[in-house]
């Protein structure tokens, strides 16, 4: 970073106004590096002394909270930034001080348990108390739902918004005369009697009372948030215990860099490590996991008890209790007729009147239309009158049968044993008299218990079946629920820890087999982050055209980042050793040791290296000094990027110079052990791109309108008039050891052999030609015939070391024909969208119906190069190549005079060539066998 992070106890100095600082009162930080909390004593930090209350005034700087802000961050953002800096860290202090918390606890408790304790300890009279105490509840509970929404982002129109919400206008039904209008909304028609009305709104009130003290658990959840708050103020306490923060203070973490103040209380744990004390924040996964976690929970209860409710079968059906009220009445009415020995009629009319009623009230279809109705009934006493006030006796309860066994009043039912026990309720009364009775004839009269019983049978099969269905429903419900809730807690864990520990698993396990596919793991994510934010922009485009304000971005969790880091981490291995170190890092990585050997054994391998040098690079250096750097890497990125798109790789940056590689494709033998492939159409495309290769860099580098940017500077014109940026390039086949160079200390990834040496020897050579491209002897016999036919043979030579004679060959290419390409300059590209056009470019070279040699009359820009050649140039430098190898001198001057300006400018291997057979005076030396020796590294 570039300042440090200083931890200051003392006053905290004015807060900037931020439009992006989402909560002022959370730890901001180095997005790079983590803050140190330290009490060590250093000049560059400033005294730490201390501040006592809730901090002091601030002085805000002018906010432009406009309509376009509202589209940028959304509107639940847009209402929560509308609120300066200072408005949220007080409303958010204000919630959270101890003193308001234990206020608030105290009330809830109240808000649980306020009207209970009404209706157990007081009457009437005290409602009106408890009326006030609930509209100051009322006012309390919204007060703290307007500073929380101002004080917290996270909060407004939230999970825990909304349950504030319901249970804070549940407190409404509290109030009695509330509840008395809703009661009396649902009181009767016009006309009903009040008593009746009164009635009807107590049965419906019975029942809204169960929703609502239902409803009421709701306020539970304020517990809940009270529990977390004071686990987080203990958290909040201990760290400030550890830097020696007291009670009233608060704890501020200054950042030089970005000059923000905000007191640690989300930041995380404090831990004592080293010298200093470090905050280690929460994260976001463990946040958001315990929070999904209290919502399954608090949703799961609260859907349980208020759906559970519906499978009562009370909720769906009315009961009655006139049922055994009635038997009871008759049963009086018997033992009065009984009791009458002078038989009196009204005694015997009132029982007989009581029977027919309750049987016509009763039985199916009565009068009272119960859905649980009477269906079998045994009397005290016969029934003598059939007709009584417009009600008239079944036949069935007429004559002695009715009073002996009983008798059923329905058609379909015989006896109570045609029901099982579950679908019946069977209601009995008694009533007894004492009676005056002779044991036998001629004995005196005793006082004898004579007792009257009647059985009545209803028949509840349809309150059996409703609540069968019910019961089956409830089950089936709690399962549903019980499904749901384990799919959704898993689907939370799943989502937020074992899938993204699964997906680095995976890649893990591949990176470990093929490290050099992290970099195209890290392509592929890249590729699905575009096409995702390219829906995100096609969806908030077409929601903007209805004024609907974009969303702000969330930060990625941890999880994201580590499997991020994972593939970056790959990557910037594959990068750094390249596919020279691959196997270095593979098995490295086989081993679950924490222990790291670079220095494994090399492997021979058969590859064509290529050196490529840029040219007067040490007066570019001492020009263009600290934009040096950029000039390379200017170069770097027109040569890697079109090596890679013809298979090849880079291996070694050094300095002014590249070298590259086409590695041959290997197979997989098995037992983990690969070999090279030789199948000579294969080598001979590889060698076939690589000469098109470094073709197609020479034109991209001199079409490149960012590196003709250098011509126009002064400095380099005035050293060297008419620069321009030029490459030479060298390419060799052979073999090499590949493998780890270096030490413990420092590791490079590269190749040893002489091959390689001769790659470097060929590309200074050029210098010497005036060519571009030299490419050796060995690589141009591997070549396609087609590719064969446009390389010039230009010399045959040994070099330091060697004896064995090489043929020089060349490309002919001229740039001056070539135009700068202005369609790229300074328009921002996509670098995942290069990587995917690159290797969509490599898929088709590799492809059997593609022959890389076509390039050569297809490609505008080879086509442009190469315009300035002749047959006739061609046809008379063979002629006098052919003569200067067999020795005649002099015939191989004339030609190669004709030659060195017949293109219009001079033709390096001609004037080479006549160079040195001037230093002989065009006289062959005795033994000369058509080569000579390279004296120029």
């Amino acid at each position: 970073m570039g300042g440090q992070l200083v931890l200051s106890l003392s006053s905290p100095p004015p807060v900037p106004s931020l439009p992006h600082l989402n909560n002022h009162s959370s730890l901001m930080t180095h997005p790079q590096s983590p803050p140190l909390l330290t009490a060590e004593k250093s000049p560059s930090r400033p005294p730490l002394t201390r501040t006592h209350g809730h901090g002091t005034k601030h002085k805000e700087g002018k906010q432009d909270i406009s309509n376009s802000h509202a589209q940028e961050t959304g509107w639940k953002e847009y209402l929560c930034g509308i609120f300066p800096n200072k408005a949220k860290l007080w409303s958010r202090k204000t919630v959270e001080h101890p003193v308001n918390s234990s206020i608030m606890t105290l009330l809830t408790i109240f808000a649980l348990f306020g009207d209970d304790i009404k209706l157990c300890t007081t009457d009437v009279k005290a409602d009106q108390y408890f009326n006030y105490v609930t509209i100051f509840l009322i006012f309390m509970f919204t007060a703290e739902i307007v500073l929380t929404s101002i004080g917290k982002d996270d909060y407004f129109l939230g999970f825990f918004f909304w349950l504030d919400v319901i249970a804070t206008l549940s407190l409404l039904t509290d109030i009695t005369y509330v509840w008395d209008a809703i009661q009396s909304l649902s009181g009767g028609q016009a006309g009903d009697s009040k008593l009746a009305r009164a009635g009807r709104a107590g049965r419906v009130g019975s029942r809204a009372g169960r929703v609502i003290r239902i409803i009421r658990i709701v306020r539970l959840i304020r517990i809940v948030k009270l529990y977390k708050h004071a686990v987080e103020t203990s958290h909040i306490e201990r760290q400030h215990s550890l830097v020696g923060v007291g009670p009233g203070e608060t704890l501020y973490v200054q950042d030089p860099e970005v000059d923000k103040h905000t007191d640690v209380e989300k930041g995380g744990l404090l831990s004592d490590e080293g010298d200093g004390l470090e905050l280690e924040p929460q994260s976001r996964v463990g946040k958001k996991l315990s929070e999904l976690t209290t919502r399954r929970v608090i949703i799961l209860v609260l859907v349980m008890i208020l759906a559970l409710q519906m499978f009562n079968t009370e909720q769906w059906t009315t009961t009655s209790n006139s049922g055994e009220y009635g038997l009871y009445t008759l049963t009086e009415y018997s033992r009065s007729a009984e009791l009458d020995a002078t038989f009196n009629a009204t005694h015997q009319e009132a029982y007989d009147r009581s029977v027919i009623a309750y049987v016509e009230y009763h039985k199916k279809n009565g009068l009272f239309g119960l859905a649980d109705y009477l269906f079998f009934v045994e009397l005290p006493r016969e029934v003598i009158y059939n007709e009584l006030g417009g009600l008239e006796a079944p036949s069935e309860i007429l004559g002695p049968d009715a009073v002996k066994d009983g008798v059923s009043i329905v058609d379909d039912l015989d006896k109570p044993e045609d029901l099982r026990s579950q679908e019946q309720d069977l209601y009995t009364a008694s009533a007894c008299y004492t009676d005056m009775q002779s044991p036998s004839l001629g004995m005196p009269a005793v006082p004898v218990e004579v007792c009257l019983s009647s059985t009545a049978v209803f028949d509840k099969r349809a309150q059996s079946q409703l609540s069968a269905a019910l019961n089956m429903g409830r089950t089936m419900f709690i399962c549903l629920v019980l499904a749901l809730s384990a799919m959704f807690f898993s689907k939370d864990a799943n989502e937020l820890v074992l899938n993204p520990i699964e997906r680095m698993i995976g890649k893990m396990e591949k990176i470990r087999e093929n490290p050099l596919v992290a970099a195209k793991m890290g392509e592929e994510d890249f590729r699905e982050e575009e096409e995702d934010d390219a829906q995100a922009k096609g969806r908030r485009g077409f929601l903007s055209l209805r004024g609907v304000p974009k969303k702000a971005a969330s930060d990625p969790y941890e999880t994201v980042i580590l499997e991020k880091t994972i593939i970056k981490i790959g990557g910037l291995l594959a990068l750094g050793f390249g596919e020279a170190g691959a196997e270095i890092i593979a098995n490295n990585m086989k081993h679950s040791d924490g222990g790291l050997n670079a220095m494994v054994d090399g492997r021979k391998i058969n590859a064509i290296f290529g050196f490529c040098d840029i040219r007067q690079f040490t007066d570019a250096t001492e020009i263009l000094r600290e934009k040096v750097m950029v000039f390379v890497n200017q170069i770097a990125e027109i040569v890697h990027g079109i090596v890679d798109q013809f298979a090849g790789a880079a291996n070694k940056n050094i300095g002014d110079a590249f070298l590259l590689v086409w590695k041959f494709p290997e197979r997989d033998v098995g037992r983990g052990e690969k070999e090279q492939v030789d199948d000579p159409n294969v080598i001979s495309k590889m060698a076939d791109m690589s000469v098109m290769a470094f073709l197609k860099i020479i034109a991209a580098i001199s079409k490149s309108s960012v590196l003709a940017e250098y011509r126009d500077n002064k400095e380099l014109s005035e050293r060297i008039p008419n620069y321009r940026v030029k490459m030479g390039f060298g390419l060799h086949v052979g073999w090499a050891i590949e493998g780890a160079i270096g030490s413990e200390f420092k590791v490079d990834a590269s190749y040893l052999s002489p091959n390689v040496n001769m790659a470097s020897r060929l590309e200074a050579a050029t210098k010497q030609y005036g060519v571009p491209l030299l490419i050796s002897g060995a690589l141009h016999d591997i070549l396609t015939p087609q590719t064969q036919t446009y390389c010039r043979q230009i010399d045959r030579v040994t070099v330091k070391g060697s004896k064995i004679p090489l043929k020089l060959y060349t490309v002919d290419v001229s740039t001056s024909r070539l135009k700068l390409d202005h369609t790229a300059a300074g328009q921002p590209r996509s670098k995942g969208k290069v990587r995917r056009l690159r290797e969509a470019q490599k898929a088709k070279m590799w492809s059997h119906r593609f022959s890389v040699y076509t390039m050569f009359e297809n490609d505008p820009d080879l086509i442009a190069m190469r315009e300035h050649l002749s047959e006739q140039f061609l046809n008379t430098f063979r002629r006098g190549y052919i003569n200067y190898e067999a020795g005649e001198w002099r015939v191989a001057r004339d030609l190669f005079t004709r030659t060195q300006f017949m293109l219009g400018t001079e033709d390096g291997p001609s004037a080479t060539l006549l160079h040195y057979m001037a230093e002989h005076r065009f006289q062959a030396p005795d033994h000369w066998e058509g080569y000579r020796e390279l004296t120029e590294k």
